[in-house]
């Protein structure tokens, strides 16, 4: 006599839906895995100090212009940020102002008082507002020191003609 109990219970179906909490489980866990190593949150994790600053020349506050950390070494996290009508600055690493990371860095100041442009023939060079030795990390003698010990830092730099 055959067992119809279990010629049921072993169908391709059933074999298939009795793994379904398992499967189902696993794709779960690999979905809220993806999200999570994905979204970006892994930079929320760092430790960053939150810079700001004045930047002036010649003890007048520069009213426009971008300014940069650069690491010294390869592993190191730059940051930029825009110098505003004050010559005020807030580092950003991933978001506006959220800061950048404790360690020694190069400076470099940009601004210009004509910006270049682009013309028919390449480049029209512009005119730059500070000394052309703040531009390039190279020639700039500029360095900041950001202390991991608090969560905020004031960096002022005055620039020299």
């Amino acid at each position: 006599m055959i067992d119809r109990f279990s010629q049921i219970n072993s169908t391709p179906l059933n074999l298939i839906t009795m793994n379904l909490p398992i499967r189902l489980t696993v794709a779960l866990v690999t979905t809220a895995i993806c999200i999570a190593g994905c979204s970006g949150e892994v930079g929320s994790k760092l430790k960053l100090v939150k810079v700001t600053g004045t930047v002036k020349l010649d003890g007048k506050p520069l009213p426009q212009g971008t300014i940069s950390f650069v690491g010294n070494d390869a592993t190191a996290v730059n940051a930029a940020a825009d110098l505003d009508a004050s010559g005020r600055y807030s580092l950003s690493t991933q978001q506006k102002g959220d800061g950048i990371l404790a360690g020694s860095y190069k400076v470099r100041i940009e601004s210009w008082a004509t910006p270049p442009k682009m013309v028919a023939t390449g480049v029209e060079p512009g005119k730059s507002a500070i000394p052309d030795r703040y531009a390039a990390i190279e020639s700039s003698e500029l360095t900041a020191t950001v202390e991991g010990k608090t969560k905020t830092q004031v960096i002022d730099f005055n620039l020299t003609p």
